[in-house]
């Protein structure tokens, strides 16, 4: 009877041991952040204009709105960056494999002054951004706002 006892409480203390391996290895395997860079002009930038960049992912992930930044125009031309965790699914129960495929669909860059929207542009993710470098993506050309008239 004891013999049965201790052989049950070593198979759970080994069971628990390596759930916890596992699960410990699991979340320190990470997707890498990446970041995306908006640049362009303004033509005829507003007073006190701002730049504001919002990413937007498919209606299939988490969350459809992501990650978003903004910056204040000092002249006329303007650059962004906005990271983004490439993480599309995550283990279940400590367990199984990450997922590090998770992209932005589209790209919405707009002029905004105080309350007053000036231009606003839709980009889509695959064909107006390129690689720029293992870490960053980019703008296949640069991007030009419109401002005040």
């Amino acid at each position: 009877m004891r013999h049965g006892i201790f052989k049950t409480f070593v198979a759970g203390v080994l069971f628990l041991a390596i759930y916890a391996f596992v699960g410990t290895t699991a979340s320190l395997a990470q997707c890498p952040i990446l970041n995306v860079m908006v640049k362009g002009e303004i033509q005829s930038p507003p007073r006190s204009g701002v730049v504001r960049v919002q990413l937007l992912y498919s209606k299939h992930s988490k969350s459809e709105n992501g990650e978003s930044g903004e910056v204040r125009l000092e002249g006329e031309s303007f650059r962004i960056g906005i990271p983004f965790l490439t993480q599309s699914s995550a283990p279940v129960l400590g367990i199984g494999v990450f997922r590090c495929n998770l992209r932005p669909k589209t790209v919405v860059v707009t002029l905004l002054a105080g309350d007053h929207e000036y231009d606003r542009v839709s980009l889509d993710w695959a064909k107006d951004f390129k690689m720029a470098d293992p870490t960053a993506y980019a703008l296949r050309s640069e991007l030009v706002l419109h401002g005040t008239p």
